[in-house]
């Protein structure tokens, strides 16, 4: 029993749980624990009725129910978020299959577009192989006909730094003045 008056945070339990029996009903506590009856007839133990620390949460142990309104409420609130995600999940259903519908007619006029391009592109290159397999029309010089195939526009390519225009220059005087054989 000595150890127990020595050890100091013995002795500062002690003197806090007499400070507290009286406290908000604390007293009957053995220990720093509440204390047990013995086994009642259905084999559970119960504890006394001292006015434990306990006492307010077996109070609180026992299922209040919730008021009508409120349950009413929640009922409303979970169908009416029922009816919008059904709407939502229509809607998304209605947003897909307009997507796939867009989807197939742009693809359809990608597909006429690409028809008529390469109908219109087959044209221009049966005109040209007949302009290049046809004889010199212009006293049997090809220079005009060389300029023709040639861009003499004045825009500059991007990453070109070659100076054609001395060329451009030639081709032209020679288009002009076409030398004869």
């Amino acid at each position: 029993m000595e150890d127990f008056q020595n050890d100091p945070a013995a002795d500062f339990l002690a003197r806090e749980q007499e400070q507290l029996a009286g406290i908000d009903g604390i007293g009957g506590l053995a220990n720093g624990y509440p204390t047990y009856d013995e086994f009642n007839d259905d084999g559970e133990t119960q504890l006394q009725d001292q006015g434990d620390g306990f006492s307010a949460i077996r109070g609180e142990d026992v299922v209040q129910q919730e008021p009508e309104s409120i349950r009413i409420w929640r009922e409303d609130h979970t169908r009416r978020l029922e009816e919008k995600d059904a709407l939502e999940r229509k809607k998304m259903d209605e947003m897909q299959d307009q997507a796939k519908q867009d989807v197939e007619d742009w693809y359809k006029r990608y597909d006429e577009q690409l028809k008529h391009t390469k109908e219109n592109n087959r044209a221009e290159e049966s005109v040209r192989e007949k302009e290049r397999d046809s004889p010199a029309q212009h006293n049997g010089c090809d220079w005009p006909k060389v300029a023709a195939l040639c861009d003499f526009s004045t825009k500059a390519g991007v990453g070109k730094a070659k100076d054609v225009s001395r060329m451009k220059t030639l081709l032209l005087n020679l288009k002009a003045n076409p030398e004869k054989r």
